[in-house]
């Protein structure tokens, strides 16, 4: 039986591509930042996944590629799947929820902290050195 064969739009680690590569046919973008609208599309003619990192999942997309069943953003939200161009082809669609909670969560803390404490307004005031 032969591998499904996938492909990865962006670089990952390289445990994660050991990991797919045992279980998939693996084809990766190798340029930088992330490969072009039409330079995806030409990559997904064959493929039966998608590991991508937020570019819409469109009807054009699924149009280049009708062998898709599954794509996974290496994202948090899912607003860029068409849910329903993705459940008539039958793909089946993967996102990366809550990885984010606690730096947010900190983040938020930090900056109320920060105003409330007025620290940027305190550290420009030390910078000039009028303390």
């Amino acid at each position: 039986m032969s591998k499904p064969k996938i492909y990865i739009s962006k670089a990952i680690p390289e445990q994660v591509f050991a990991y797919l590569e045992e279980h998939c046919e693996c084809r990766m973008w190798d340029g930088q930042g992330v490969p072009s609208r039409q330079g995806l599309l030409a990559e997904l003619h064959d493929m039966e996944g998608l590991l991508t990192t937020g570019g819409p999942i469109d009807r054009e997309l699924l149009d280049h590629a009708p062998k898709l069943r599954a794509v996974s953003s290496i994202s948090v939200g899912y607003n860029h799947f068409d849910l329903e161009a993705m459940k008539a082809r039958r793909v089946i669609g993967t996102h990366t929820p809550h990885v984010l909670d606690e730096t947010v969560a900190d983040l938020v803390l930090s900056l109320m902290l920060s105003a409330a404490r007025r620290i940027p307004e305190l550290d420009a005031f030390m910078k000039q050195g009028r303390w």
